[in-house]
């Protein structure tokens, strides 16, 4: 299998595209409840895991990015 790149996948949330890539979220990925634990009483859990935590490489749930129809 040849390497999945997040910049590549369909799956990256849009609204961290543009983020530093260390918080890119993935849309595949649902957070597991209470994985982060109590790091402040400001802080909000994302909705998605971080990116850079499941690819490894050889992401089973890379999705190609979609282009446009009409395009």
């Amino acid at each position: 299998m040849k390497p999945t790149y997040c910049d590549e996948c369909d799956n990256l949330h849009p609204a961290t595209a543009k983020l530093n890539e260390e918080r890119w979220l993935c849309l595949r990925f649902p957070k597991l409840a209470g994985s982060r634990g109590f790091m402040s009483r400001t802080h909000v859990n994302e909705p998605y895991m971080r990116c850079y935590g499941i690819n490894g490489g050889a992401c089973i749930a890379f999705t190609p990015i979609r282009k446009a129809e009409g395009k």
